[in-house]
């Protein structure tokens, strides 16, 4: 069986500053303190479903974590609302190129994509026939 990651949708948020962090830290420090101080292993990097993360984010982020670290990805609302669920299957190789780079960039540490409501549309569109 797998292990269980515990983490958060996000980690540099200003009103954690001075609650979860310390009052004096910087925003690059954010994410390893995330990881050795709060204790998580895992982290889902929700603004990929707002904007496409480059390869230098994701190698900064694979950078200033552990190798036993691991990076969750939203995929981005082009692949998951913006389509009709029949256009998704033409997404396909769209999604595997947004995994790969970001696998690459992350230093293999990509665990999962998120694509939830591809999944939910498909159920509800079996269901309505």
């Amino acid at each position: 069986m797998g292990d269980i990651l515990i983490g958060t949708s996000g980690f540099s948020f200003d009103d954690w500053v001075g609650v979860v962090y310390p009052a004096d830290i910087k925003k690059h420090e954010m994410l390893p303190y995330y990881e050795k101080s709060l204790g998580f292993k895992a982290l889902e990097v929700n603004y990929t479903y707002y904007s496409m993360p480059s390869m230098k984010t994701m190698e900064s982020f694979a950078r200033r974590t552990s190798r036993d670290f691991s990076f969750i990805v939203k995929a981005h609302k082009s692949m998951t609302h913006e389509k009709l669920f029949l256009r998704t299957l033409l997404l396909i190789p769209d999604i595997f190129d947004f995994t790969a780079g970001i696998h690459r960039g992350s230093k293999n540490r990509l665990k999962s994509v998120m694509i939830t409501s591809i999944l939910k549309r498909s159920c509800d569109s079996l269901s309505s026939l």
